[in-house]
């Protein structure tokens, strides 16, 4: 219980940047109901298209970009970094751990998030990978370690090159405020086969 306010308990992890490549997988193609006006799939594919031209500085995606999305990163730590895309779906009851949260940075300071997709934009001349997300907004400290705050209902984009960590959350029913936890619990469980297995075989 000590290690949610004194993260530096934990054994020194190997964040993100340590490897050599990042590697989006588990292409997910986008289906015929996200296609159909007023339906719940094409409510939510239209903001993450809203999303994702913001961050190009355009009021509407423009048709002429190819896309391409995916449902999980593997780290260069060979950790994969999972999105709401892939777990939401998945039962309530079900015992799988999720792993959709992530510490990256930006502009020079850490940022909190949860991952919704992956996406690919494809240029005539290049490419870019990023990562649709959720921000924790309002962040606050408590016994100079612990680290909450509440999720944000305007999406951001981050560059995938800007991950550092996979982390853990804990959400307060009562108050709705959100814990992070600087390493994410289930990710000592995992033995490095395992890790790769994910990342090798598209589960």
């Amino acid at each position: 219980m000590l290690t949610l306010y004194y993260p530096q308990l934990y054994p020194r992890e190997h964040t993100g940047l340590v490897g050599t490549t990042l590697q989006l997988f588990s292409q997910q193609n986008f289906t015929k109901h996200e296609s159909s006006p007023g339906h719940l799939d094409n409510l939510v594919l239209k903001k993450h298209l809203d999303g994702l031209a913001r961050s190009i500085g355009k009021e509407f995606f423009p048709p002429s970009i190819e896309l391409e999305r995916f449902g999980k990163l593997r780290l260069k730590n060979k950790h994969v970094l999972r999105t709401a895309l892939i777990e939401l779906p998945e039962t309530e009851d079900s015992v799988r751990r999720y792993y959709r949260w992530f510490k990256g940075i930006t502009d020079g300071a850490h940022v909190y998030g949860e991952a919704l997709a992956f996406y690919k934009f494809i240029f005539e001349t290049h490419s870019r990978e990023v990562v649709l997300f959720r921000p924790l907004i309002r962040l606050t400290t408590r016994l100079n370690v612990s680290l909450a705050g509440e999720w944000s209902d305007e999406l951001k984009v981050l560059d995938i090159s800007n991950f550092l960590a996979i982390i853990g959350i804990w959400r307060v029913p009562k108050s709705g405020r959100v814990y992070v936890l600087q390493k994410h619990l289930g990710l000592e469980m995992l033995s490095l086969e395992e890790t790769e297995a994910e990342a090798e075989h598209g589960l």
